[in-house]
């Protein structure tokens, strides 16, 4: 294009195709992106919070408005959750094994994705490549006739291994048309173990701490821990929640709370810095009085009477009792 045109000397053109791995998405298939592009993540945040939103609102009211979409969002997530736990795609009635592998596995919108590439692959066409390798087959999936737009499929017999040039997979996870049809014509019926990715099926969101536990490494990133400190804010915030109403059972928390630190202190022993966060954390749990009462201004506090100026109490004694004003009006006698 830019010998088409006659941009081999432009600087800003030069600059652009320099970086031509950054924006090119046939130069970044190799790295997986779940198939979004660089610029939907600014639109999808700019489409959900800006529905509200003007160029006059404050701090204030954004916060509201991002808290309102955090709820809306965690209430769609809810909602999908349930009916990907629930409900099963019209593909359960299949004749096809392998849609209805696909089925119990992805959840509804993975399905639907999946289904859109088995139609692909059931209409596209096959023609095989004369190999030296008896295991490593090659094959040329496209889907016109003619094989004008065509991609290479690379098939391991011993390991059942499928590889597209296309790199769908890699990109997004997800099988394409042309590896599916070559699975189909070797009929295999199951998605392979290693082409599912978790993030994908309908437990996506189960056993989150148990494959943290499982994994003993001690150099592992802090975050893994954040599911289990979830966990235990969210049980020690319903334990609080059932005995707030009861003193007893208030009671019974504080004294089990201290003899907690106090088991925690003796496994922190060598860790001095550990063991003083500890301390700092028991002082400030200690119960914290009212303050004094001081004077304030404007209005005293209930029981305490303001001392009357001296022009005030002048007023008082001047005024007639019987009129409104503080000096008796001259009125003209009548004869």
């Amino acid at each position: 294009m830019m010998e088409l045109y006659g941009h081999e000397k432009k600087e800003w053109f030069e600059q652009v195709y320099d970086q031509r791995h950054k924006w090119c998405t046939a130069l970044n298939r190799d790295m997986f992106s779940a198939g979004i592009l660089s610029s939907q993540r600014s639109e999808v945040t700019n489409k959900a919070i800006s529905f509200n939103a003007k160029a006059t609102t404050n701090l204030f009211e954004f916060y509201h408005i991002f808290e309102q979409t955090v709820k809306r969002w965690r209430s769609n997530e809810t909602s999908d959750n349930f009916r990907n736990r629930t409900e099963r795609p019209k593909a359960v009635k299949s004749k096809s094994k392998l849609l209805k592998h696909a089925a119990d596995v992805y959840t509804l919108a993975l399905y639907n994705d999946f289904e859109t590439e088995y139609e692909w692959a059931m209409a596209s066409f096959l023609r095989a490549f004369a190999t030296e390798n008896s295991q490593l087959k090659l094959f040329e999936v496209s889907p016109e006739e003619d094989f004008s737009n065509s991609h290479t499929v690379a098939y391991d017999e011993a390991t059942t291994e499928l590889v597209c040039s296309c790199q769908c997979f890699t990109e997004t996870g997800m099988l394409c048309f042309h590896i599916i049809r070559v699975m189909h014509m070797f009929s295999i019926f199951q998605i392979p173990q290693q082409y599912i990715l978790k993030r994908w099926t309908r437990l996506a969101k189960s056993a989150v701490w148990e494959n943290v536990q499982a994994d003993k490494d001690q150099s592992q990133n802090a975050q893994l821990w954040t599911p289990w400190r979830h966990a235990i804010t969210k049980n020690f915030y319903n334990l609080v929640s059932i005995c707030q109403s009861n003193e007893d059972a208030r009671t019974l928390c504080d004294k089990s709370l201290k003899e907690l630190y106090k088991s925690v202190k003796e496994v922190f022993k060598t860790d001095q810095q550990k063991q003083q966060e500890i301390e700092d954390e028991e002082l400030r749990r200690q119960t914290v009085e009212n303050p004094e009462v001081i004077k304030t201004k404007g209005r005293p506090p209930k029981g305490n009477k303001r001392v009357k100026g001296h022009f005030e109490k002048r007023k008082m004694k001047t005024r007639h009792p019987n009129e409104y004003g503080t000096k008796t009006p001259n009125v003209p006698q009548v004869e």
